[in-house]
């Protein structure tokens, strides 16, 4: 479906009319009845594209299905009136749901108490169990996007995912850009879990602006996918999956329009896992066969839940067979089981590869210790051919380089340092590090980027290198509060 902004405006207009006709006329008032006809009608036209509509104020503006509505002289009046009377009762986002089933009596009913909310003390709770007790289930109300928990970005790490104005502004949009990611992924699931419609806009568009960055400069959002956080594991492992598989996409080539859908895929390859009990998400110890069978159910989950979400078709046809297909690895050997006759799919490749890459440098409740970054390349590398597409995975190490970046690195003068990208060198045996602690120091901070390529300009030996590498965890070092 083509630009909203005239159907928005129709439909906010009409719902406007339909509320203040029964606030003056009553319920069996003929204009009403009309009137609630054509509101009933526009939300029967728009239900054969998507099941919810989306009405949003931020900022004075509103916004239809997620595109904000240009202000246009001929309905400026009548929208800003609209726009005070929701504001009025602290509404900032309105969801209609059209059904067969909605009658004459659930449009007034639900109208009714948008009047009457203005008088109570709390107008959207009052309004909101009022809609609970008399089931009405076609319109939802929510408070002001300002005001609410989820759009902002809070994480148990502020340090790392807010962002500080003496940061350049491409790190500020690399922190950002993964904080609304982060946040994104957060409230589908959340909604998804709680059997709530969640739309997909405001994901595509945080995916649209990591491209964006990573086209730039891919340094910044690489930086940030070594971003490793506990308690909040499954939903960073999901953006560092997208980021990790959209840099590989573009590395290898493919179309702007395709990465997009492959960030998508990243970040909800495992929107399934809510499914899944936590308490055998965070179990410590070896995991049952029951409990194994439990988990592998998740990227059949992941299906069910994109199949769920209020996106076109179209979309959701591309952005399932991926989620499903990155477990089962390149030989067929993982699961779920899947036709052994029919390849994985390029995507299905790409995020296994991303998928796992993250996972094992991840610290988990079962592996409180990960492996290094370079400790886990060369596991994978061991996979080759069976659980990994080998072309695909030859591209991943060129592309992060043996030492990727986030890599703990002692060298042999008694320095420690993070690395902070591949370097000048064919495949990244010597990358650019940032030092964190010299010979001299005891404690970590910011230091020079230095490259592993310099020489002593005498003897032309390298004047650094490389004694061992370790997880950045296990000394608590978070590299991209370094990094970025």
């Amino acid at each position: 479906m083509g630009n909203y902004g005239a159907i928005g405006e129709q439909i906010i207009a009409v719902f406007y009319k339909l509320v203040m006709s029964v606030k003056v006329h009553g319920e069996n008032n003929r204009t009403v009845k009309d009137i609630s006809d054509v509101f009933l009608s526009a939300l029967k036209a728009f239900s054969k594209y998507e099941p919810v509509i989306t009405i949003k104020i931020s900022e004075s503006r509103f916004y239809f299905q997620e595109e904000k509505l240009a202000h246009r002289r001929e309905t400026l009046g009548l929208m800003g009136k609209a726009r005070d009377y929701f504001s009025e009762r602290g509404i900032g986002e309105v969801r209609l749901i059209y059904h067969e089933s909605i009658t004459h009596a659930d449009i007034h009913k639900a109208a009714f108490f948008l009047n009457h909310s203005v008088k109570a003390a709390d107008p959207l709770l009052w309004l909101k169990k009022k809609l609970e007790i008399e089931k009405v289930l076609w319109l939802e109300c929510e408070e002001t996007p300002e005001k609410r928990d989820d759009e902002r970005p809070v994480t148990q790490n502020q340090k790392i995912y807010t962002v500080s104005p003496a940061k350049d502004s491409r790190k500020e949009k690399g922190q950002l850009t993964y904080a609304n990611a982060l946040q994104s992924i957060k409230n589908v699931a959340e909604k998804v879990s709680g059997q709530s419609f969640a739309g997909i806009r405001k994901t595509q568009r945080m995916v649209q602006k990591m491209v964006d960055l990573i086209i730039e400069d891919d340094s910044i959002l690489m930086g940030m996918s070594t971003i490793r956080d506990y308690d909040d594991y499954t939903y960073c492992h999901s953006v560092n999956v997208s980021i990790l598989a959209m840099c590989l996409g573009l590395k290898i080539g493919l179309s702007r329009k395709s990465v997009e859908i492959l960030g998508i895929c990243g970040l909800f390859h495992d929107l399934g896992k809510v499914d899944i009990p936590s308490e055998i998400i965070r179990k410590p110890g070896k995991l049952t066969p029951e409990e194994k069978r439990i988990v592998e159910k998740h990227s059949m989950y992941s299906v069910t839940k994109i199949l769920k979400l209020n996106a076109p078709r179209d979309i959701k046809s591309k952005i399932i067979r991926a989620p499903f297909e990155h477990h089962i690895k390149f030989d067929h050997s993982g699961y779920p089981r899947f036709n052994p006759n029919r390849p994985v799919s390029l995507y299905g490749r790409i995020l296994t590869i991303a998928d796992v890459f993250d996972a094992i440098t991840s610290p988990r409740a079962y592996r409180p210790v990960a492996m290094s970054p370079d400790e886990a390349l060369g596991r994978m590398i061991e996979g080759s051919g069976s659980a990994f597409d080998p072309l695909l995975l030859k591209a991943f190490v060129n592309m992060v380089g043996i030492y990727p970046v986030g890599t703990l690195l002692q060298l042999d003068t008694g320095e420690l340092g993070i690395v902070s990208g591949k370097g000048r060198g064919a495949n990244g045996s010597r990358p650019d590090v940032m030092v964190i602690k010299s010979a001299r120091e005891t404690v970590f901070k910011k230091g020079p980027v230095i490259s592993l390529e310099e020489r002593d300009s005498t003897t032309m030996d390298y004047i650094r290198n490389i004694v061992a590498s370790f997880h950045p965890g296990r000394f608590g070092i978070q590299p991209a509060e370094y990094l970025v």
